[in-house]
C-alpha cells in the first residue's frame, strides 16, 4: 500500500511538472487571447461561438480590474486551471456515492494528455468539458432521484443550456444521452418524462440566442455550419481514433475491453458508447472530426469505466502515464528551447513561421507591447491576423483594428465601423516588410516606414496618412460580403454589415 500510495505522488507530481511547464512555456495567443479578448465588454454574442465564454470572460476582466492582479492572461489560466480541479472534485464526489475508488479514477483521467493541455489553457472546449461534466452528472441525479424531482431536473436544464450557449458540438453529448435512454427500456419513462423537461426547460435561453443571431446576420450559425462546410472524404473514423488517443487516453479501450467481460452496462457506459457511435455518424457525415471535438469524452470515458471495471483504473494510469510522457514532455521541452532562445525556430520550421514564433513570445511577454505603445501615442493600431489583434486588445490598447479577409477572427465586424476611420492616421504592425508595404500604399495617402527592436527581432512599423476607407471598403469590406455574408443560406432578418452596402 505504500508503494502504492507513493507512486499515485509521483503521478500527481507529474501532472503538476507538466502543468507548471506549460504555463511557462506556452505564450497566451491566436484563440486563446482571442477568446480572452471578447470580454473587454458585455456583449449579447460573438461571431465565432455561442457567448457564454465571452461573458465568463467579462467577470474575469471586471475581477481584474477590481482586484487588480495585473495578469489579466493568468487569471483567465487560473480560472481554467480551477475549472479542471473543480471537474475532479465533482467526479470524486460521485465515485464516491457509487463506492468506488477515488484516487486511481482521479489520477486516470488527469493523466489524459488532452486535459493536461486543455485545462491549463483558456479555451471554450475547457469550459465546454467542465460544464458536459456537470450535464451528465446532472441528468444521472434527474434519472435516479426520488425526492426533489424538479430541482433535478432544474439543475441539468441549467447545465444543458450553458453547454449549448459554450459550443454547440455540446449537442453531441446531449445526442449520446437521447440515444441511450432510447436503446435502453428501462430508461424509456424516463426519456419521454424528466428527460423531456429537460430539455424544454434548456430550449428558452437557447431560443434567445437563435434570435439573437436572427438579429445578426444570423452570424453564429453561418461561422459554424455555412462558412466552414467541407465534404465528407471517408477518413472521419480515423480522426475520431486520434481524438479518442488524446482526449481519453488509455480510458476508451479499456471500457470497450471491458464490455467484453461483463453484461452489466450501467448508465455512464450507456451514454458514453452511445456519444461514440455519434461521433463516429458525425465524422462519417463530415468527412473529418476535430480532435477538440472530442473533449468531453474523457470524462465520460473515466465514469463508463468505474462501472465496467474498475480495477483497470490503475492499467489506465499507468498507460496514460507513459502515454503523456511520450508526447508532452518532448512537447514542453521543444517550447521551453524556444521561450528562451536556446533553440531558433527556423531549426524546426520556415523563417516566416520563425519570425512568428519570436513575435507571439514577444507579444506574450510584454517586450513588443511596449515598444509599440510608445510608438502608436494614441492612434488607431492594425494588424494582419486576429491572434495578434486580440492581445494587443488584453493588453490594453483601445483601438485595434484586423485587417483580414479570412473566415476567422471577424469579431470586429460586430463591434467596429470602418467609415469612422476614413482619414484618420493608422499604425500598422507589419510582420512581413514587403506586402504590408504594398498595403500601406493601397490603404493610405502616404506611409512611413519605421522600425522597433526587442531583444528576439526587429518588426516593421508603418504609420500610414490618411486612411481611405473607401479602397479598404472595395477591395477587403465587399469581398467578404460577397465571399461569405451574402453566401449563407441561413435566414435572418437584420445584419450589421448593411451599413457598408
Amino acid at each position: 500500500m505504500e508503494q502504492q500510495n507513493r507512486v499515485h505522488w509521483l503521478s500527481w507530481l507529474f501532472v503538476i511538472l507538466m502543468s507548471v511547464a506549460l504555463q511557462y512555456a506556452v505564450p497566451v495567443a491566436s484563440d486563446e487571447a482571442y477568446f480572452i479578448s471578447w470580454g473587454r465588454s458585455l456583449v449579447p454574442g460573438v461571431y465565432d461561438h455561442p457567448p457564454m465564454p465571452a461573458w465568463i470572460s467579462f467577470g474575469l476582466w471586471r475581477l481584474n480590474d477590481l482586484v487588480g492582479f495585473n495578469s489579466l492572461e493568468g487569471l483567465h489560466r487560473g480560472f481554467a486551471l480551477f475549472l479542471g480541479v473543480a471537474s475532479l472534485g465533482f467526479l470524486a464526489l460521485r465515485l464516491h456515492r457509487m463506492r468506488l475508488p477515488i484516487g486511481p479514477s482521479l489520477i486516470a483521467v488527469a493523466m489524459v494528455p488532452g486535459y493536461i493541455l486543455l485545462f491549463n489553457l483558456y479555451l471554450n472546449d475547457t469550459v465546454l468539458t467542465f460544464l458536459s461534466l456537470l450535464f451528465v452528472l446532472a441528468v444521472d441525479n434527474a434519472y435516479r432521484a426520488e425526492r426533489n424531482v424538479w430541482v433535478a431536473i432544474v439543475i441539468a436544464a441549467l447545465a444543458f443550456a450553458a453547454m449549448l450557449l459554450t459550443k454547440y458540438n455540446g449537442a453531441v453529448v446531449f445526442l449520446g444521452m437521447v440515444l441511450a435512454f432510447a436503446t435502453w427500456p428501462n430508461a424509456w419513462r424516463f426519456l419521454f418524462t424528466r428527460m423531456f423537461a429537460i430539455s424544454l426547460l434548456a430550449l428558452a435561453p437557447f431560443l434567445w440566442h437563435l434570435w439573437w443571431n436572427y438579429q445578426n446576420c444570423s452570424v453564429n450559425l453561418a461561422f459554424n455550419f455555412d462558412f466552414r462546410t467541407s465534404a465528407a472524404t471517408g477518413f472521419g473514423p480515423l480522426w475520431v481514433l486520434l481524438t479518442l488517443l488524446i482526449m481519453t487516453g488509455p480510458l476508451a479501450v479499456l471500457v470497450l475491453l471491458g464490455l467484453r467481460r461483463t453484461l452489466f452496462v450501467g448508465f455512464f457506459a450507456r451514454v458514453f458508447l452511445a456519444s461514440l457511435v455519434v461521433v463516429l455518424a458525425i465524422s462519417v457525415l463530415r468527412g473529418e472530426f476535430g480532435v477538440n471535438w472530442g473533449a468531453p469524452l474523457g470524462f465520460m470515458a473515466v465514469l463508463a469505466l468505474a462501472e465496467v471495471n474498475p480495477r483497470a483504473m490503475e492499467i489506465a494510469r499507468k498507460f496514460g502515464l507513459i502515454l503523456s510522457f511520450v508526447s508532452l514532455v518532448p512537447l514542453a521541452a521543444l517550447l521551453i528551447l524556444l521561450k528562451s532562445g536556446s533553440l531558433p525556430p527556423e531549426a524546426i520550421a520556415s523563417p516566416r513561421e520563425g519570425f512568428t514564433v519570436r513575435m507571439l513570445y514577444d507579444i506574450d511577454e510584454g517586450d513588443l507591447i511596449t515598444e509599440l505603445r510608445g510608438f502608436a501615442a494614441g492612434r488607431p493600431v492594425a494588424v494582419m491576423e486576429y491572434g495578434v489583434g486580440a492581445s494587443l486588445i488584453n493588453a490594453g490598447f483601445s483601438d485595434v483594428l484586423v485587417f483580414s479577409k479570412s473566415v476567422y477572427g471577424r469579431n470586429q465586424d460586430l463591434t467596429t465601423d470602418f467609415r469612422a476611420y476614413d482619414g484618420q492616421d493608422i499604425v500598422l504592425l507589419a510582420p512581413t516588410a514587403e506586402g504590408e508595404t504594398r498595403l500601406a500604399n493601397e490603404l493610405f495617402d502616404s506611409a512611413e516606414v519605421h522600425r522597433i527592436q526587442t531583444d528576439r527581432q526587429s518588426y516593421q512599423v508603418i504609420l500610414g496618412r490618411n486612411f481611405r476607407y473607401d479602397v479598404y471598403r472595395t477591395n477587403w469590406i465587399l469581398p467578404v460580403l460577397t465571399g461569405l455574408y451574402e453566401q449563407s443560406r441561413i435566414p435572418h432578418g437584420n445584419c450589421y454589415m448593411n451599413i457598408y452596402y
